[in-house]
C-alpha cells in the first residue's frame, strides 16, 4: 500500500518551489503523473518542475496541449512534456513516443489516467486540487523509487527545519557515481550545500562473506566523512566546515566553497599552474602521516581501514566484470580472468612494502576547488573523501595527474611529479625513487583499470553513459603506466586481449 503524502501550497511561488524540490530527485526512467480538474496548475507545476531542471527560470516552456508532446533536451535530464488529454488509447501513446523518452530522460504526463500507469515502475503521481486563486492541495503517491525518494525529500526538509534553514530555497547542484547527493540551499543571506548521503544496507555477501562495499572499504554512511573532516582540519587542510549533521539519516549541512572547482577551470583553459602545484602541496603532509596506527593514535580515532590487497583486488575485478563483455560482447572465460587476476598478485607484494599514509582516493579536479583568499596549503578547498584509506604514498599523486575526467599531458604529469618530489625532498620524509616509482605505475594501472569497469558499469548497470566519453582518456593513462619495465607481464595480457588502441 502506497501511502500519499498530503499538503497545501498557499501562492504559485510555493508551487514553484515544491516542484523545484521534488525535480532535484529526478532520474532517467522517472515517470510523473499530473492529475486534476482543467485549471487545477497541472501546467504551472510541470513549468516550476522544467525551470527547476534547466535552472533558469526564463525558459520558454509551451503548453503541449495541441502538439501532445514537447521535448526538452539541454536540461539536466532530458524531458518530455505529454498531454493527453484528447488521447483515446494506448496506440496513440506509442506513436507519441512516450515508452522511448524514459531510456534517455523523463516523462511529465498530464491527464495520465487516459493509460494504465502500472506499465511505469519508477513513478510519481500528483493530484492537483485548486483549493482556493491562489492554494492547491497536492497529494503525492510515490511507487518503484519514488516511494524512497519521496520518504528521502520529507526527511530531508525535516532536517533543514531543524537545522534553522527551513525557508531555505533548494536546488540541485550534484549527483555523481554513487548515491550521494548535493544540493544548493539558499536562505537571504547565508546559503551552504546540504549532503545527502543515506547509510545502505551492506549488500549481499561476494567473497569472505563480505559486500563489495566492505571489500573495497566504501564509507555506506556520513560518519567516515564527519570523522575525516576533523581529520584534515587539525593539519590544517580546507575541508568544508560542517554546519549541521544528522548522521544516523545520512544529511550533513556543508561550508560553501565556491565556484572554482578544478576540473570547471581547466575547461575553461584557466592557466592551473598555482592551483596544480597547490594541490600537491597538500599531498606533502599527509606523506608526513606514514606509519603505522600504533605511532599515529589519530588514526585510531579516525579508523581509517588499510587499502589492502581485498580492496585493490575487488576494485581490478570490475574490468573482467564489465569492461570486458562492453567491448567484446561476451563473457570473459575462466582462464583469461584467472590469468588476469593472477598477473596482479606480486604487483600488490609490492604495494604492501610501502607505508600506509591518508588516502582521499578521490583526489582530483572534480573534487578540488581553488580558494586563492586563504594561505598556503589551505587554498585547496577539498570534498569527497569519506572512502579515504591508508594506502601507498602515490595513490592520492596519480589520482590527480592521470584525471580521468579531464586530459593531463604526459609534460604536465612528468613536470608536477618531478614538483612533488622536490617538496618530499624538505621535509626529510624518506622515500625510495625506484620503489615510489614502480607503485606509481602499478597504482595508475590499477586505478585506470578499475575506472574502466566503474564506467562500463555505470553505462550498462545505471544506466548513466555520459561516462563514456572518459573511456578513451583512461585507456590512454593505461597505457602510460604499462609502460614500466615490471609491467611487462601484464601489458602483455591487454596488448593480447584489450589492446589500448582507439
Amino acid at each position: 500500500m502506497n501511502n500519499a503524502i498530503e499538503l497545501i501550497t498557499n501562492s504559485e511561488a510555493e508551487t514553484h518551489q515544491l516542484a523545484a524540490e521534488l525535480s532535484n530527485y529526478a532520474g532517467v526512467g522517472d515517470f510523473f503523473g499530473l492529475s486534476g480538474d482543467l485549471g487545477a496548475g497541472k501546467s504551472v507545476f510541470a513549468r516550476a518542475f522544467l525551470h527547476a531542471l534547466a535552472d533558469n527560470e526564463h525558459l520558454e516552456v509551451p503548453s503541449p496541449t495541441f502538439t501532445l508532446v514537447q521535448t526538452y533536451e539541454d536540461l539536466r535530464l532530458k524531458a518530455s512534456h505529454f498531454d493527453l488529454y484528447r488521447i483515446a488509447d494506448r496506440a496513440e501513446v506509442d506513436e507519441l513516443g512516450l515508452d522511448d523518452a524514459l531510456i534517455d530522460g523523463i516523462a511529465l504526463v498530464e491527464w495520465p489516467d487516459r493509460i494504465a500507469q502500472h506499465h511505469f515502475a519508477d513513478r510519481l503521481m500528483i493530484a492537483i486540487d485548486d483549493v482556493s486563486p491562489n492554494r492547491r492541495k497536492f497529494s503525492l503517491t510515490g511507487y518503484g523509487l519514488w516511494q524512497q525518494k519521496l520518504e528521502r525529500w520529507r526527511s530531508s526538509a525535516a532536517f533543514l527545519q531543524k537545522a534553522g534553514w527551513g525557508n531555505a530555497r533548494r536546488r540541485f547542484l550534484q549527483g555523481d557515481a554513487s548515491h550521494r547527493r548535493y544540493e544548493y540551499i539558499n536562505d537571504q543571506n547565508r546559503h551552504c550545500i546540504m549532503m545527502d548521503m543515506p547509510t545502505l544496507s551492506d549488500g549481499p555477501a561476494i567473497r569472505d562473506g563480505k559486500s563489495y562495499s566492505a571489500l573495497a572499504h566504501l564509507a555506506e554512511g556520513v560518519k567516515p566523512f564527519i570523522t575525516m573532516t576533523t581529520s584534515l582540519q587539525s593539519l590544517g587542510l580546507s575541508p568544508p566546515q560542517i554546519f549541521a549533521s544528522q548522521p544516523e539519516d545520512g544529511f550533513l549541512l556543508l561550508e560553501d566553497l565556491g565556484a572554482n572547482v578544478y576540473f570547471d577551470m581547466a575547461a575553461k583553459n584557466e592557466d592551473m599552474t598555482a592551483p596544480m602545484r597547490a594541490a600537491i602541496d597538500v599531498l606533502v603532509p599527509l606523506s608526513a602521516k606514514s606509519g603505522a596506527r600504533q605511532s599515529a593514535p589519530e588514526l585510531i580515532d579516525a579508523q581509517i581501514p588499510a587499502y589492502d590487497r581485498a580492496a585493490l583486488q575487488i576494485e581490478i575485478e570490475l574490468l573482467p566484470d564489465w569492461y570486458w563483455p562492453r567491448l567484446k560482447g561476451k563473457e570473459i572465460a575462466s582462464d583469461d580472468r584467472t590469468e588476469f587476476l593472477e598477473l596482479w598478485h606480486p604487483l600488490w607484494q609490492h604495494l604492501e612494502q610501502s607505508p600506509g599514509i591518508w588516502t582521499l582516493r578521490d583526489y582530483h579536479s572534480p573534487n578540488l576547488i581553488w580558494l586563492p583568499e586563504r594561505d598556503g596549503i589551505a587554498r585547496v578547498g577539498l570534498l569527497d573523501y569519506q572512502d579515504a584509506v591508508l594506502g601507498a604514498p602515490a595513490y592520492d599523486l596519480v589520482s590527480l595527474l592521470q584525471d580521468a575526467r579531464r586530459d593531463i599531458s604526459v609534460q604536465e604529469e612528468v613536470q608536477l611529479y618531478t614538483y612533488y618530489w622536490q617538496q618530499i625532498e624538505h621535509t626529510g620524509v624518506d622515500y625510495d625513487r625506484q620503489d615510489f616509482d614502480f607503485s606509481y605505475a602499478i597504482l595508475g594501472a590499477q586505478r585506470a583499470t578499475k575506472i574502466l569497469g566503474i564506467f562500463a558499469r555505470l553505462a550498462d548497470r545505471d544506466k548513466k553513459p555520459r561516462y563514456l566519453a572518459h573511456m578513451p582518456r583512461v585507456r590512454d593513462y593505461l597505457e602510460r603506466n604499462l609502460q614500466h619495465a615490471h609491467l611487462k607481464q601484464l601489458k602483455r595480457w591487454f596488448d593480447r586481449h584489450l589492446p589500448m588502441g582507439p
